[in-house]
């Protein structure tokens, strides 16, 4: 389901995942020793993944979901997962730090592609029964909105 393939860039230890079913997802990673290099390298791989690779691709499915996994074997600030994570140029990113080697398969698969929808019978959480009645309330000032309207 999930495999290596050759990526034909000239990025060292840079990995490639092809993930294909009806459709194929490219995952491209990379492991770190630290956030220093990290943040010295990051940018320069996107770039890369986008001019190189991104550009011949022909599907709109493969195209949008190219995902740039950053592993880094020790901890990143929080403020620099988040601006390296929201930037939106050619690849979803995703920044795991205190990462242990060999591992990147199954962090693959456990944050991209295992879905747990729960059970169909299941109660409502507490954000759910909050959306609902939330719902509820606007619809009841609809309601009341539309009587004053159709009064005048």
């Amino acid at each position: 389901m999930i495999d290596i393939i050759d990526n034909n860039l000239s990025i060292e230890n840079l990995k490639c995942w092809k993930y294909s079913n009806e459709y194929e997802i490219f995952i491209f990673t990379k492991v770190f020793e630290n956030e220093e290099e990290l943040v010295n390298n990051w940018k320069t791989i996107n770039e890369s993944i986008a001019i190189e690779f991104q550009s011949t691709l022909e599907n709109d499915v493969s195209i949008w979901n190219l995902y740039l996994i950053l592993f880094v074997q020790k901890n990143v600030k929080l403020e620099r997962k988040l601006e390296i994570e929201q930037d939106k140029y050619s690849t979803r990113k995703i920044v795991k730090d205190n990462f242990i080697l060999d591992t990147e398969k199954e962090f693959i698969e456990e944050k991209l592609f295992n879905i747990d929808l729960g059970s169909q019978n299941r109660e409502d959480t507490d954000n759910e029964k909050s959306l609902k009645d939330e719902l509820s309330v606007f619809k009841d000032l609809n309601s009341l909105l539309e009587e004053v309207v159709n009064e005048d």
